[in-house]
């Protein structure tokens, strides 16, 4: 006798056997998979459906058990982790439990690249490069973008000699990941080559997390669905991986993570919320919690549910941040649940950018050549690793325009201060602008891209003050190591004039900077999208 039908028989619902066999329900493993709506149509009563439901929640609750070491492990997680670690392990279906697998390594990462991004936030700090760091991993996230953002911060953090408020997420991540005696393993690691073909190579120094990441990459990342026994086999070699990263998390249940929502105060760790008493003196309304009793800002990376106006009675107790746009933070619930917001927590977030790229700005007797080509150097990587981000540009991929090249080579003597290129929408404009900054540095010309859609600024004084941290009221003429000569003139490189709300504000100052300067010093290379000539009166040319 098989198990389905000692099954049926010990439930009183062996009548429906032979239904079951005539429908390929065969296997007591399917029988979780019947819906109310399968139910009846394979002819099940009213009182069978009720006895079939019992009995298979019956047999879910046998057939799961977690082990005592799973249920320590939970206990000792911070509940936007131990959630779904609870979830994955009593999931029985093996596809989706490695599915669930990744979403909890999600988590992790998530977890620990926001308290990263907060130590930064909450400290003294003030640096243009690490704001851009937030822009290029951030706004729009990956497992890898998760990963790298975490090594550069707390390297960073580590360099300026920042006090940690959690000085053991800096010892664990060296540990697990950047020191010299983290775990390596030997494996296979999928990338794309040159020409998009998916490669695969073997390494014998991948760490945990990069294991880990490649198992995502290389099983979930396309969409495919892989069968039982593969899902079985990659659920033993990654999920050990896996739970040792865990299990030395352990210190953070000193750093316990807790909310105050609806006049009461909530534990958030293990998988299970826990209502607690607490004198803590906070100014938000989430935070973690040090065996001292101090308090550390974790918003606007997580958030309460009532923020986003999610009700008392759901079943989310936190959101984490997930992505960002400018003007909307998309959140993520452990539970599963998305949600956006554009309000108070969103200004937060856009506060504390533009507070942490205010620097003490310099005198023009200190602002010196050398210092002068280091800021534009910066910010020019900044803004191109932005546009590779945003595949405004692909590296690598470039259709030459030799004419308008040559014309903009063969200008760099001239007196004429300013170069206007116009061209349809999707014309390559940016890419033409990187790519002549890209042989201006050749020709060792200094040059600064700026897009006039996303300046920080209002105008472009501001905003080449800002870009050089220069002093705008000192003026620009005073500082002389901006300007070149006519022969070795300093090119300003303006992409999509037409993108910016004040166009034509920015046109007018373009003119009048070039007043400023001895003709043909300082040179203006603008581009503007046009689709008739009429688009072009507003500039009067």
């Amino acid at each position: 006798m098989n198990k389905l039908i000692k099954w049926l028989q010990d439930n009183q619902l062996d009548k429906y056997a032979d239904v079951l066999k005539e429908n390929d329900i065969e296997s007591i493993d399917l029988l979780t998979e019947l819906s109310e709506d399968d139910l009846k149509t394979l002819g099940f009563s009213l009182g069978d459906r009720k006895r079939f439901t019992i009995a298979v929640k019956s047999l879910e609750n046998k057939s799961i058990h977690l082990s005592s070491d799973d249920l320590a492990l939970i206990e000792a997680l911070p509940y936007v982790i131990a959630y779904p670690l609870k979830r994955t392990l009593l999931e029985q279906h093996p596809w989706t439990r490695i599915n669930l697998l990744k979403d909890t390594f999600l988590n992790y990462l998530k977890y620990l690249g926001l308290l990263s991004a907060s130590e930064f936030f909450n400290s003294e700090i003030k640096d243009k490069g690490m704001v851009a760091l937030f822009h290029k991993n951030l706004m729009e996230t990956a497992f890898g973008k998760w990963n790298h953002y975490i090594r550069e911060c707390l390297s960073f953090l580590k360099q300026e000699n920042h006090k940690f408020f959690y000085p053991e997420l800096l010892a664990y991540y060296e540990l697990v990941e950047t020191g010299n005696k983290s775990k390596k393993y030997k494996g296979e690691i999928e990338y794309q080559d040159a020409n998009g073909d998916t490669q695969i190579i073997v390494q014998t120094s991948i760490t945990s997390i990069g294991m880990l990441i490649n198992f995502r990459n290389r099983y979930l990342g396309h969409g495919q669905t892989l069968d039982e026994d593969k899902s079985k086999a990659l659920w033993s070699e990654y999920y050990p991986i896996f739970k040792n990263l865990l299990e030395q998390l352990s210190f953070t249940k000193d750093y316990p993570m807790l909310k105050r929502e609806y006049g009461e105060t909530y534990l958030l760790h293990s998988s299970e919320m826990t209502a607690v008493e607490s004198n803590v003196v906070s100014n938000s309304n989430i935070w973690i919690q040090n065996k001292e009793g101090e308090s550390f800002d974790i918003l606007p990376f997580f958030i309460v549910p009532g923020e986003v106006s999610l009700a008392k009675d759901d079943k989310e107790q936190v959101l984490t941040y997930e992505s960002y746009t400018g003007k909307t933070i998309k959140f993520f619930s452990p539970e599963g649940t998305e949600k956006q917001t554009s309000g108070k927590v969103l200004d937060r977030l856009n506060l504390l950018l533009r507070e942490k790229q205010k620097e003490i700005p310099f005198a023009p007797e200190s602002f010196t050549k050398e210092e002068f080509l280091h800021r534009i150097a910066e910010e020019n990587k900044l803004l191109l690793d932005l546009l590779i981000a945003e595949k405004k540009i692909i590296p690598g991929v470039y259709q030459h325009r030799e004419d308008i090249e040559i014309k903009l080579r063969e200008w760099i003597g001239a007196r004429a201060s300013i170069f206007f290129i116009v061209a349809e929408a999707g014309s390559g404009k940016t890419n033409l602008l990187v790519e002549i900054q890209k042989q201006y540095t050749e020709l060792e010309l200094p040059s600064l891209l700026i897009r006039a859609g996303r300046m920080e600024k209002q105008t472009l004084k501001q905003q080449i003050s800002y870009l050089l941290n220069i002093d705008l009221e000192k003026g620009l003429a005073d500082y002389t190591t901006i300007h070149g000569t006519q022969a070795s003139p300093t090119f300003v490189l303006i992409d999509g004039l037409n993108e910016a709300i004040n166009a034509e504000e920015i046109w007018l100052e373009i003119i009048a900077l070039c007043k400023i300067f001895e003709a043909g010093t300082i040179k203006f290379v603008v581009t503007n999208r046009i689709n008739t000539k009429a688009d072009l009166i507003r500039y009067k040319v």
